[in-house]
């Protein structure tokens, strides 16, 4: 997030990788940049990237976590080419030619393809790393955190946490609606409460949709809420406007 311009994006993640002595195998990965923070104006694409490995997967996450951008190794891991089409709710990026696509991917669904080759490949003690992520909260005044859109996998990792006490910071999950959501939280009950265990519990549940839900849906979900004692909040987003 400090770089203002592409130069500097591939210069820190090169110093990155060379000091991580990060190889083919893993994935150099730089997170919440801005394009209206960079000198040019725009998202970075699959040229800039590569710039910093043409061997190695190399993917930079925007600020908001609604897009990304990957070099041309990880497209052709990931398998997205001229002949991959939009997926439903989502945009991949494309050069002058109108098909070719330049990197960019845009909401979930265009990126969990890419993700999918990503997380194998990142080898992290999340241990530690849980430690040091929450020194930079707390140094900066704050004590609560989310995680907005929360998997199985990740609830796992975050239930360990908490029975292993390594969660100093509150931390409130709301799994992510299309994922076995009953499971998880029979899975999980001790931490789907109003209160914290270990300093975590789950504070309801993140649903999305490209298209208006049926209200016998919306109302199941909403009665299962009310069930479980829970708030609900409705926000209606007119994209016509």
């Amino acid at each position: 997030e400090n770089c203002k311009s592409f130069d500097e994006i591939v210069e820190t993640m090169k110093a990155f990788a060379e000091l991580n002595h990060i190889g083919a195998d893993s994935v150099i990965m730089g997170v919440s940049y801005d394009q209206n923070s960079l000198a040019e104006g725009r998202h970075p694409n699959r040229h800039v990237l590569d710039q910093v490995s043409t061997e190695i997967p190399v993917v930079a996450i925007h600020a908001s976590s609604h897009m990304l951008v990957a070099n041309t190794r990880l497209l052709e891991l990931t398998g997205i080419t001229a002949e991959t089409a939009d997926p439903e709710g989502g945009r991949y990026g494309r050069e002058a030619d109108g098909v070719t696509p330049d990197g960019y991917c845009e909401e979930p669904n265009a990126m969990w393809p890419v993700f999918g080759q990503v997380q194998p490949r990142q080898k992290f003690d999340m241990d530690q790393l849980i430690i040091q992520m929450q020194q930079v909260y707390t140094e900066h005044g704050i004590t609560t955190c989310q995680e907005g859109a929360t998997t199985a996998d990740q609830l796992a990792m975050f239930a360990g946490f908490a029975k292993k006490g390594l969660l100093k910071m509150d931390v409130v999950s709301y799994p992510m609606h299309g994922e076995d959501v009953d499971k998880m939280l029979a899975d999980y009950a001790e931490f789907d409460s109003r209160d914290y265990t270990g300093h975590l519990r789950i504070g309801g549940l993140k649903m999305s949709s490209t298209a208006p839900a049926g209200p016998h849906r919306v109302d199941d979900r909403a009665l299962r809420a009310r069930r479980r004692g829970r708030g609900l909040l409705r926000l209606r987003h007119d994209l016509r406007r």
